[in-house]
């Protein structure tokens, strides 16, 4: 068996040891080393070919044996243990971290404990060095045998990050004894592979959902060599290589490899490979980060590649594509900005005016680009910094600085709730309820643009933004308005079965009827707020008939209640059942709105009011009796055409109750109510964990459940059901994802094909005369989504209109589509003036001009349809230079635009610096030191130690500063010189740093 974060290990082999002799002859055992035996005709499952089961001595003394390989463990306790609690045995690695393994064909699930020692080492694959491995370090492995009738494991095993991360997933979803069940130990591995896949290009992906599985590797006392023939050594190459990377990624750790294996275990360990453990970061720090997710595949194919190097040349070809992460950069004119996505950085050196990003992102992944380290005296914002990687490299990242920087904030009106969130890119500040004001936690440099957008919303509540996004000026940005209003849900039903007319509901104190003959739907309009309790029952019965109502009352979240059932038949029957253990007073069960006192030492039960034929029934415990706790089982269903006499009422001392929860991931949305039984729970957005209201009584069953869905959301419960033991419950697992709607509308007058839109990466072909379309890639709830013309038809414009918005909890259709003749389509254009920089980009709408500096004209390159409006404006402004446009929007007529005026100016900044040892001492002056840039020049005062020249230098232009005339005193002449700094050409920002020194 090998236990590390390498290849394979070696073939099997029959052992001895002290476990009791089977009726074959076999003894189940652990011995140090690799013990061969010769074949026994049984096939290893993975066609791999690694160990072999065989007869060796009397009877069939056979076993499994693992070799070593990179990784190895030398010197470490190898512990196996069955899933009924006898052990097969322990023995310590060898030098070659091998021990062979014998267990006479039990079937049961075995766990592997693999323990450090004072002497033990681990040999790091990155390090290429062994390091200590003491006896604080414990890494698992649970293996399933293959068959019962073999007496071997019949393979090889392999100790991993991903092993240990299926035994820490099986503590948390299924308890300390979870790994003893063949179905959780399947389903944990089965979770663990597909995370893991996620950052494994296809010919690298894990084949099969048990993950302890390895190929044997050639090996001697000298080298070790890979063999990518077989999908088990392909995993062995994926650890391998991951660990490797690892000290790629984190050059100062002293043992990269065992970073990763506790790092990457306990990621998975959530089931989620996201770089936390239940939303806590898994390093100790970004920079002490094992692995980085953007980057991973690269990483790992890199640390493939740099073993294969030195052990063998079997590596699977590369078969995915990866893009570069970079962008501009405009006004640096110091050293130290630290850039920064996830845990990757780059430095970048002062004057440049690009960046790029060492490693490598796949299509769909995450980035987001950060500020981890400003420059020397200048602030640095990012625009378009985060996002989805698409199939093309990222260039358009704009990291813009200043000497000069300012805030961004603004007003907030109507904010009752808690849970608003405010970003500006990667910026973010939490709001609570009742704040009047904001101001985002970073500045802006000055010319750097700013967009202040609701990341979440506050529960119950809707906030928009006016004001949110420009370039900033010389001074805070304080007029962006946050405007929240209460959001208004509805309360609806279904009614089925009304032959007769009569029926009057209530909601509280509001009423709707008497409703007709066949009324299906009900709709008391929009009653409900979030937090409000609503409360629907039957204030009129019709003529001849019984209504009841199914899930009539609760709490509202933050979405329309349309899960109101009304049921009426001519046909009712009584609602009721048994008692246990009630006495004491003080009991009122519920049915809906139906409530019902029950007496101390009550045996039997039944509710007042029947129950109409086929309608859904609900009974719960609406009060507890005094002192004690009481749980229904049996109480939901749907009413037969007989009296329900099964409902089970079960009570006991309220010591011996105890509450059901657990954890919730991935909850961004309100709305969420949980249930068990008739007891309900409303979540908060982005909660993480969760207690039922009502405690259950010991030896009673449990069963939690998705009541109502949150806003754009879907959650599943796991570890869910169960009956009551004598301590709480908290493993039940919550976990909830993004809903996607599809994104689509109409498109009017499209005579000719060649028409292609696009949303981001996502394109869509549309055929002529087509008069809707839909995106094939449905979009995520929140996300935000941009229709444009990717391609014209043949002949003809098309614009789009109500294109850009945020994802709402139902699919878009109302994006509008609208096509024209290219004759009755013009050009946008104009002069421009005064442009001798690069990095002017104009836009028309979603329509982006990138300009040339020194030119004169312009046209943008998409036309207008006649009677559309048009808007020019500045997108992006050019390095060290202000544009403004003038005749630059209206509605086209049916010429060419070419009016449109944009003229450019330089900017000018200031030039100075520091004097030292311009003292008068209390000498007489008899004349001050005067400083010249060209024709400029400044008188300076004894006593000062700074000076700033009056006129300003445009952007682009060369500076001298010189001395024109000495300083001296009566009896003394001193004598200035400019030491640092004293020419150059202006950038975009002050210039602060010249030095005068005076002797």
């Amino acid at each position: 068996m090998l236990a590390g974060c390498g290849g394979g290990g070696g073939g099997g082999g029959g052992g001895s040891g002290g476990g009791p002799v089977t009726a074959q002859g076999c003894r189940p055992s652990v011995t140090s080393g690799y013990a061969a035996v010769a074949t026994s005709g049984y096939v290893d499952g993975s066609g791999d070919a690694s160990g072999a089961g065989g007869s060796s001595g009397r009877g069939s003394s056979s076993g499994a044996g693992a070799g070593g390989g990179l990784g190895v463990y030398v010197n470490a306790l190898i512990t196996v243990q069955r899933a009924d609690g006898t052990q097969v045995g322990s023995a310590q690695t060898d030098s070659y971290g091998m021990v062979t393994v014998s267990n006479c064909g039990d079937a049961q699930p075995l766990l592997f404990t693999v323990q450090g020692t004072q002497t033990g080492t681990y040999w790091d694959e990155s390090l290429r060095t062994p390091v200590a491995f003491g006896a604080s370090q414990m890494l698992h492995a649970v293996v399933v045998p293959e068959a019962p009738n073999q007496q071997t494991l019949y393979r090889n095993v392999g100790i991993t990050p991903l092993t240990e991360a299926v035994y820490q997933y099986l503590n948390a979803s299924a308890g300390a004894f979870g790994w003893t069940v063949v179905a959780n130990v399947t389903a944990a591995n089965a979770a663990i592979a597909s995370q893991i896949n996620q950052v494994l290009p296809p010919n690298l992906q894990l084949r099969s959902t048990d993950i302890t599985r390895l190929a044997a590797v050639a090996r001697d006392a000298t080298s070790q060599v890979f063999d990518g023939s077989t999908p088990n050594s392909t995993y062995g190459l994926v650890i391998g290589g991951m660990a490797q990377a690892a000290g790629l990624h984190n050059a100062q750790s002293t043992n990269p490899g065992l970073d990763l294996l506790g790092q990457l275990a306990a990621d998975l360990s959530d089931g989620k490979l996201d770089g936390a453990k239940n939303g806590t970061p898994v390093a100790p720090s970004p920079t002490q980060a094992a692995y980085n997710l953007p980057t991973m595949t690269a990483d790992t194919l890199g640390g493939i590649a740099a073993l294969a190097a030195t052990n063998g040349q079997a590596v699977p070809p590369v078969t995915y594509t990866s893009y570069t992460l970079g962008g501009s950069i405009s006004g640096l004119t110091a050293s130290g900005l630290v850039l920064a996505d996830g845990t990757s950085t780059v430095a970048v050196p002062s004057q440049a005016t690009s960046f790029t990003f060492g490693g490598v992102v796949t299509s769909g992944a995450p980035y987001a680009v950060s500020v981890q380290q400003q420059p020397s005296g200048l602030t640095c914002s990012v625009a378009n910094a985060s996002g989805t990687a698409g199939a093309a490299n990222l260039t358009n990242v704009v990291v813009t600085c200043s000497t000069l920087s300012y805030t961004v904030g603004g007003t907030i009106s109507g904010l009752s709730q808690n849970g608003l969130v405010l970003a500006n890119g990667s910026d973010t500040l939490n709001v609570a309820s009742g704040t009047p004001n904001f101001t985002m936690p970073r500045p802006v440099a000055s010319g750097g643009a700013y967009a202040v957008t609701v990341q979440s919303q506050p529960v119950g509540e809707t906030c928009t933004v006016a004001n949110g996004s420009g370039t900033m000026g010389a001074g805070p940005v304080t007029n962006v308005v946050v405007s929240c209003i209460a959001s208004d849900y509805t309360l609806s039903g279904t009614i089925n079965g009304l032959a007769q007319p009569g029926l009057v509901l209530a909601n509280n104190a509001a009423t709707i009827g008497p409703l007709s003959a066949n009324t299906t739907m009900f709709n008391f309009g929009p009653v409900l707020t979030v937090g409000s309790t609503y409360s629907v029952s039957v204030q009129t019965q019709p003529t001849g008939l019984t209504c009841s109502v199914a899930n009539g009352s609760g709490t509202a979240g933050a979405a329309n209640v349309t899960n109101v059932a009304v049921t009426c038949s001519s046909l009712s029957y009584t609602l009721g059942g048994t008692i246990s253990g009630l006495t004491a007073s003080g009991l009122v069960l519920s049915n809906g709105t139906d409530r019902l006192s029950v007496a101390a030492n009550a045996t039997t039960f039944t509710f007042a009011q029947a129950v109409a034929y086929t309608s859904a029934y609900s009974v719960g415990v609406a009060t507890q009796p005094t002192g004690m706790t009481c749980s229904v089982a049996n109480g939901t269903g749907t009413m037969p055409a007989a009296n329900v006499t099964n409902v089970a009422v079960t009570c006991s001392p309220q010591t011996q109750s105890f509450t059901v929860g657990g954890t919730i991931s991935g909850l961004t949305q309100s709305g969420l109510v949980l249930a068990n039984g008739a007891d309900r729970l409303t979540v908060s957005a982005n909660s993480t964990t969760f207690t039922m209201p009502t405690r259950v009584a010991s030896g009673s069953t449990y069963a939690v459940t998705v009541n109502t869905q949150p806003t754009g959301q879907t959650c599943t419960v796991a570890n869910g059901s169960g009956t009551m033991a004598t301590a709480n419950v908290t493993n039940v697992a919550v976990t909830c994802t993004l809903n996607s709607y599809t994104l689509g509308g109409t498109i009017s007058a499209l005579t000719a094909s060649g028409l292609v839109l696009s949303n981001g990466t996502d394109t869509l072909s549309v055929a002529a005369n087509a008069t809707t379309f839909t995106f094939a890639q449905a979009v995520a709830y929140t996300s935000a989504y941009s229709v444009g013309v990717a391609t014209q038809p043949t002949g003809m414009t098309c614009s789009v209109a109500n294109g850009t918005g945020t994802m709402p909890a139902a699919n878009v259709t109302n994006v509008a589509v609208t096509c024209s003749p290219q004759t009755q389509s013009f050009t946008v254009g104009g002069t421009i003036s005064g442009l001798t920089q690069s990095g002017l980009v104009l836009a028309n709408g979603a329509d982006r001009l990138t300009v040339s500096a020194n030119s004169t004209t312009f046209t943008m390159p998409t036309r207008v349809a006649s009677g559309s409006t048009y808007a020019v404006t500045v997108n992006t402004q050019p390095t060290g230079q202000t544009c403004t446009v003038a005749n630059g929007s209206g509605t086209m007529g049916t010429a060419n635009v070419t009016n449109v005026a944009v003229t450019c100016t330089l900017n000018s900044y200031t030039l100075g610096g520091t004097i030292s040892g311009l003292n008068a001492g209390g000498l007489l002056v008899v004349s001050n030191l005067v400083l010249a840039n060209g024709a400029d020049a400044i008188t300076v005062p004894f006593g000062a130690t700074t000076f700033t020249f009056d006129k300003q230098v445009a952007y682009g232009s060369s500076y001298n500063v010189v001395v024109q005339s000495q300083p001296s005193l009566l009896g003394l002449t001193l004598t200035c010189t400019v030491t640092a700094n004293g020419s150059g050409v202006m950038g975009a920002g002050n210039v602060t740093n010249v030095v005068v020194t005076c002797l």
